[in-house]
């Protein structure tokens, strides 16, 4: 007697199968998306980068243009603390989201045998 899937279980499997894959391929459009999103994002969030990055190094010139008697006092002080806020300003990336190679669930079922 030889060991094998029966014709509905085919039948079911395939219809399981397709809605599975159409719901990977819903998936995958999702991280498109969502990699684009984040690609729209870094390239803003480098102008606003560059733009702090101007203005902190315009503060720079100013301060650096003041008297060594301004810098060293009081109000000196606090503008060289104000404009070193302004250049230490780091921001963490956010995540990336990796496409997957394939669907691992659609790839375990292609390798099985139908029968023995």
């Amino acid at each position: 007697m030889a060991f094998k899937l029966t014709g509905e279980e085919k039948k079911a499997l395939a219809e399981k199968r397709k809605a599975s894959i159409e719901a990977w391929v819903e998936y995958t459009n999702a991280i498109t998306e969502l990699q684009d999103a984040r690609e729209r994002y870094m390239a803003k969030r480098t102008d606003v980068l560059d733009e702090v990055g101007g203005i902190a190094s315009r503060l720079r010139d100013e301060f650096n243009d003041k008297s060594e008697n301004w810098q060293q006092g009081d109000k000196g002080s606090d503008a060289d603390q104000f404009i070193g806020e302004w250049e230490g300003v780091e921001v963490d990336e956010p995540d990336t989201v990796d496409m997957p190679d394939g669907d691992p669930l659609d790839e375990a079922i292609d390798a099985l045998a139908e029968e023995l």
